[in-house]
């Protein structure tokens, strides 16, 4: 039974723990992978030493499924939950760019920021409880490390005030259409605002506006790259006629994912503070 609790604790704790890191930067998968990594080898190297010694058998396995395993099946979790794998057949997929154009609303990360909280003190305080040796130490500082994520994630997103879907159409970006995210909209997808099947509709970045208030505004954006004319009758986006950060939209590509951090002062001045390429 103490195997069997080891075992779920220890899985709860590292899919937790890399989930929320990858939710954290942007769907970005490389760094969660690492960390896993990281722990499979750390434990592996434990159960290693383990078969080494000669201990009986039983003992060896059941370390192996106490310690090694959590590891194994907390990747295989978070890659099923992240779009790396087919569930059906549970085959890695095939395209480079799988970037999600999904839309992580701050509804979202706000449950999220809750359950990383809750999670991270139930496993901190049932791993001082219910675990045994090293491990013990090893979960709760991974629920400590947890809980403040989930803190910095609440307090970010308490300054997030409204959220926008920016469609551009046309080769140079001619025309823009804003569509205003509700508030309890917990993920947003494209055929949530865009309903044509005709054109294809490619996430190009997304700005992070900070007013001089410190209220954020943050923009999704979004581009079909078409020189016809896009019937939008019975779309929800509203036609506008420009953006503030207009001048900065040739730095946004096809087929590349880029963030801006913009500063709009009392004057209406914009001024970009930071970019960085997601994809």
């Amino acid at each position: 039974m103490q195997d069997f609790i080891n075992f779920v604790m220890s899985l709860a704790s590292y899919f937790i723990l890399s989930y929320f890191i990858y939710s954290i930067l942007r769907r970005n998968r490389k760094i969660p992978m690492i960390m896993l990594g990281i722990f499979f080898v750390s434990s592996f190297v434990d159960w290693l030493s383990i078969f080494r010694a000669g201990y009986e058998s039983t003992i060896v396995i059941l370390y192996f499924m106490s310690r090694v395993l959590p590891v194994i099946f907390a990747f295989i979790l978070f890659r099923m939950f992240t779009g790396g794998f087919s569930i059906g057949k549970l085959k890695f997929r095939k395209k480079l760019k799988n970037f999600s154009s999904d839309i992580q609303t701050k509804r979202l990360n706000d449950l999220m920021s809750y359950g990383l909280l809750l999670g991270s003190v139930f496993i901190g305080v049932g791993s001082y409880f219910l675990m045994e040796d090293s491990i013990r130490y090893v979960l709760m500082a991974f629920s400590g490390i947890a809980f403040v994520l989930g803190i910095v994630i609440l307090i970010e997103n308490i300054k997030i005030k409204n959220e926008y879907v920016i469609l551009f159409i046309g080769r140079n970006k001619e025309l823009t259409y804003t569509y205003q995210i509700p508030k309890d909209k917990i993920q947003l997808k494209i055929k949530d605002f865009y309903q044509n099947d005709a054109y294809i509709v490619d996430p190009i970045g997304e700005v992070v506006l900070i007013y001089s208030n410190k209220k954020i505004e943050k923009h999704y954006l979004y581009w079909i790259a078409t020189g016809d004319q896009v019937n939008m009758e019975n779309e929800l986006l509203t036609k506008t006629q420009s953006v503030s950060y207009e001048k900065y939209l040739d730095t946004l590509e096809k087929y590349h994912y880029k963030k801006l951090w913009i500063k709009i002062d009392q004057e209406k001045h914009v001024e970009l503070i930071k970019d960085k390429m997601i994809k």
